[in-house]
């Protein structure tokens, strides 16, 4: 699999940006559903890693 290319164009960069955002957003609605990380990581096609990040943060908001 090729290398990312670095992303010089602002726009691009922009886009990448929102994308993370969305990603995110995607997460803690799964998160909020009820869903399990294994099936919100399916979802939203990233790492687990990615999704333990955000999930741990939105899942100790949920319990209080």
């Amino acid at each position: 699999m090729p290398r990312k290319a670095k992303l010089t164009d602002p726009v691009a960069k922009q886009l990448g940006e929102i994308q993370t955002l969305l990603q995110d957003i995607l997460i803690i609605q799964c998160a909020m559903a009820g869903i399990k990380k294994s099936e919100a990581r399916k979802i939203v096609g990233v790492a687990d890693a990615r999704v333990s990040s955000t999930w741990r943060h939105i899942k100790a908001e949920l319990q209080n």
